[in-house]
This record gives structure tokens, sequence and C-alpha cells, in this order.
């Protein structure tokens, strides 16, 4: 397998100010297209984007259409909106159309529901109409967006789901110690982790944290100290270590990204040096057995 080929685009940035390392807002056009296209030139094919993520959509598809990028070229994940009415067999067809038009494709590569509360419904209707778009060609894959190893084991459970989509990153391990990455690799469910610099979190020098991040100080300050010892910057350690432990499972590394720049600066970290990080490094970040607070791997809680 192509490293490129596990890789994804994360596109919530195209369509809305997002991250709290965002200091740039939401792309223009033209920025969008170059981040986009230097994606393209890199080897990722894959692209991830949602219903709910602002213009995201919408501002993908102008993209192709500028690029003269084709269907078969890309594959393109969206998420349902949460907010739909998934007792409706024709809200959610139409809804799943107009992500189509907005993104001027004939069908995505996967379907997947936004909220893994959804999932309880799976067997009351939701499952069999979602099955029903898959039949239509609408989608090849259906899947569910994750926050818990609890949510990730309940999806694998359910026959029709074929995507998972789940936080993984050096403070959320969760994954990884639940098990949960082990079953996935065993159900042959292709697997996304997303949240690898938790929205720019990991990232951010300690000292300059704002106010109501300031929970996050303790556990960056012993980050940078950790990378200062092996002489590694975090950008680097971050994808080296989401790519490494999940390699056994083949995930796909969903990266977002405010301009051109980073996209590549992150693509070719990942194939030239993350990728091949000493394994023992990692073993030692994982031995110093990190107590994080809930707060700090579960973003919707920052305020």
């Amino acid at each position: 397998m192509e490293k490129a080929s596990r890789l994804a685009l994360g596109t919530a940035q195209l369509g809305m100010a997002y991250g709290v390392a965002n200091r740039r807002g939401q792309p223009s056009p033209d920025e969008a297209c170059q981040i986009v296209s230097t994606a393209l030139d890199c080897g990722v094919k894959i692209f991830d984007t949602a219903q709910s993520y602002g213009q995201s959509e919408s501002v993908l598809g102008r993209c192709f259409q500028s690029l003269g990028v084709r269907g078969g070229q890309v594959k393109v994940i969206s998420k349902l909106d949460p907010e739909l009415n998934y007792h409706d067999p024709s809200c959610l067809r139409e809804s799943v159309l107009a992500s189509l038009d907005r993104l001027g494709l004939d069908s995505l590569y996967g379907l997947m529901l936004h909220r893994a509360s959804w999932l309880a419904e799976w067997d009351k209707g939701l499952g069999e109409s979602l099955a029903e778009l898959k039949k239509q060609r609408l989608t090849t894959f259906l899947g569910v967006s994750v926050y818990t190893p609890q949510e990730a084991l309940n999806a694998l459970a359910i026959e029709g789901i074929d995507l998972i989509q789940a936080p993984f990153n050096i403070f959320d391990r969760r994954l990884l110690c639940s098990g949960a990455l082990e079953q996935t690799q065993e159900s042959g469910k292709q697997l996304f982790v997303r949240s690898i610099f938790l929205q720019g979190l990991i990232l951010i020098p300690k000292e300059s944290l704002q106010e109501h991040l300031s929970f996050a100080r303790p556990a960056l300050a012993r980050l940078e100290a950790f990378c200062s010892e092996y002489r590694l910057n975090r950008q680097e350690f971050a994808l080296g270590y989401a790519w490494q432990r999940t390699d056994e499972a083949a995930a796909i590394l969903v990266i977002g990204a405010e301009s051109a720049e980073q996209v590549r600066e992150d693509i070719e970290l990942v194939l030239e040096r993350a990728s091949r990080l000493d394994p023992r490094i990692l073993d030692a970040w994982d031995a110093l057995e990190l107590k994080v607070p809930q707060k700090l791997i579960h973003p919707p809680l920052w305020g």
C-alpha cells in the first residue's frame, strides 16, 4: 500500500473557521483550491467532509470543478446533518442528493452518520433506509463517526456498517487501550482516525493557551519536555504516533489544514519522517501512562 493512500484531507477548515489553533479563519476560494490541489499533488485522494461543516461541501465541489477533478479520481466521505429527520427515508435521500449536487459528484465513497447515537435507530428503519441509498449507488460504503471506544465497538457489531471514524492521538489512546483498535482490524471494516492534533491544541505552546484551555497546560508541558528529550517537534511526533500505532489496522489518517503550506508540510512529514520514527520512542511515551483529564480529549467540552 502506498503511504499516501493512508491519508485523507479533512475539509472542515474549508467551510468555516475551525480549530482552536486557527488564526487565519476560513480560507478564501483561491486558498481552498490551493489546499485541495496540493493534497492531490501529494497523492491524497480521500476527502472527508460533512453536511454540517458550514460551506465545506460546496467549497470542495467548486475546487474539484476548478481543478478539473472527476468523481473517479477522488473518494469523498460526507456525514449526514445530525438535525435531519432520520425516520424519513425521503428526507435522508434528498439530503444525500443535495450533498452530491454541492460536491459535483454522482456518488459518495462513504456516507456516515455524524452521531453514534443514531445507531440506536439502525434496526428501526434507519439501516434499511441507508442500505437503499447504497443500493441506488448514491454511496459505496456506509459508516459512522464515533467519540468513544464503546461507540466503536457498538458500530462493529452492526453488519451494515463499513466505515468507522474515531479520534486518536498522543493524548487520546482509548482505541488502543480498550482493544477497539484490534477488534476493528479483525472485523475487516475500514478505520479512519481524526483529531490527530486535537484541533491544533497539541501544537499550541503552553504559554500561548487561552484561559479557557488552561486545563491543557500540564499535559502540554509534559509533551514539550518529552519532545525536547528526544529531539522531536510535536507535529512530527503526533503524526508518527498516530501513523505507527494504527499501522496494523491500515487506518486512514484524516489531516486538516488551514493552508496549502500546512498540507504539504504534514504530508511530507508523514511520508518522509514520521512514519519512520523509532518505535522505542513511542513505547517510551506510552510508558509514561499520562493521566489526562476527560475534558482534554473531548473538544465539545472546551466551551
